[in-house]
């Protein structure tokens, strides 16, 4: 009974989303994915690096970037997905296993890239900076992505067919992601400032 109390706000929260994404689903899923992305770089500025001042020029990078854009792309290439590469003759197993090779192997992959390198513009970086950034943080920033994303995408392709469902349960999952995310470039970026000047950068970040 208690359970059944608790739950209930969940389900009509979850009932009004559904409602709501009805109506204006672009509106909402840019709003919800913006919301998640702000609430990700939160946690990281102040819960895991406590930064006594909120950096507001890096949550903004972070909404245009993960927020409006990421969610964007997430929801032309889940359209994508489900009408272009339906495969409605295939197995649903074999349908899981080649939408999930695609999603890691190159949309996962190629996102990582545009925001490493699309942060680095938007923070007035040097090409120079922003490959330097690129070569030392990319391919551990798509590792630790594929420990994160290849099994939950497994389980959404295999059992969750509605692209609007995946889409806010990813979001919901990119709240630490995208903090990671922030936490990542943010300290990457620091650790060049240093290294520019010489000295032997204090932060390391560890995956």
């Amino acid at each position: 009974m208690v359970l059944k109390h608790v739950a209930k706000p969940f389900r009509t929260g979850f009932a009004s989303y559904q409602a709501a994404l009805l109506r204006r689903p672009l509106t909402v899923q840019l709003s919800s994915g913006t919301a998640l992305v702000l609430l990700g770089d939160f946690i990281a500025q102040k819960l895991i690096e406590r930064k006594p001042d909120y950096d507001w020029k890096r949550a903004s990078v972070m909404v245009a970037l993960r927020g409006i854009f990421h969610s964007g792309a997430i929801i032309a290439w889940y359209r994508f997905l489900n009408t272009r590469l339906a495969m409605p003759n295939a197995t649903r197993s074999r349908r899981m296993f080649t939408h999930l090779f695609l999603d890691q192997a190159f949309f996962g992959p190629s996102n990582v890239i545009f925001f490493f390198v699309a942060s680095g513009i938007l923070e007035g970086k040097s090409k120079d900076q922003i490959s330097e950034k690129l070569q030392d943080r990319g391919l551990a920033t798509v590792a630790s992505a594929w420990c994160v994303w290849v099994p939950f995408q497994a389980i959404m392709f295999r059992f969750v067919p509605a692209a609007d469902q995946r889409l806010i349960l990813g979001q919901t999952l990119a709240i630490g992601w995208n903090g990671y995310m922030s936490y990542a470039n943010a300290n990457r970026s620091k650790a060049l400032q240093v290294r520019k000047g010489g000295q032997t950068p204090m932060v390391q970040l560890h995956t």
